[in-house]
């Protein structure tokens, strides 16, 4: 396979698009889940997945930005969506019509939704934090000859 990313090993295309895979999957389990808690799931839940996917996805096309400016960036998106989820626009209104609408955009403003999007970010930047130290030690250790700790 041909390193997707010029500046990225294999492991951590595998790594990332694993991540990457499991964020969408849940994030859509989240709008579908039923039983305890179901509201909660359904409605808050999802912001945690929306804002770390979008941070890991950045960090996953951009890995030179720093993991704080993409966290930053990203929230201040997230919020801007937010608010305009105030909006009756009739454009907003016709994405909203469909179910992908529906996820990327949501449908009502909800000043409790901010806290989700604070742990997401907070999970996001965790995870490009730790991913970023693995690879750079996998870096280290294959550049010196040593593959002990290497997957």
């Amino acid at each position: 396979m041909a390193n997707l990313l010029p500046n990225c090993s294999r492991t951590g295309v595998y790594l990332r698009l694993a991540w990457l895979l499991f964020l969408v999957i849940s994030g859509f389990a989240s709008k579908f889940y039923q039983g305890w808690g179901q509201a909660w799931v359904n409605n808050s839940l999802g912001g945690v997945f929306y804002v770390t996917f979008w941070c890991s996805l950045w960090d996953f096309i951009d890995e030179k930005r720093s993991a704080f400016q993409i966290v930053v960036i990203v929230f201040c998106a997230t919020a801007a969506l937010e608010f305009l989820q105030v909006s009756q626009h009739p454009i907003l209104e016709w994405g909203r019509s469909f179910f992908l609408g529906r996820t990327l955009i949501g449908t009502t403003f909800a000043p409790w939704d901010f806290f989700y999007y604070v742990i997401g970010a907070l999970l996001g930047y965790s995870w490009m934090r730790w991913l970023r130290r693995r690879l750079s030690e996998d870096s280290r250790m294959a550049s010196s000859g040593s593959h002990e700790g290497v997957y």
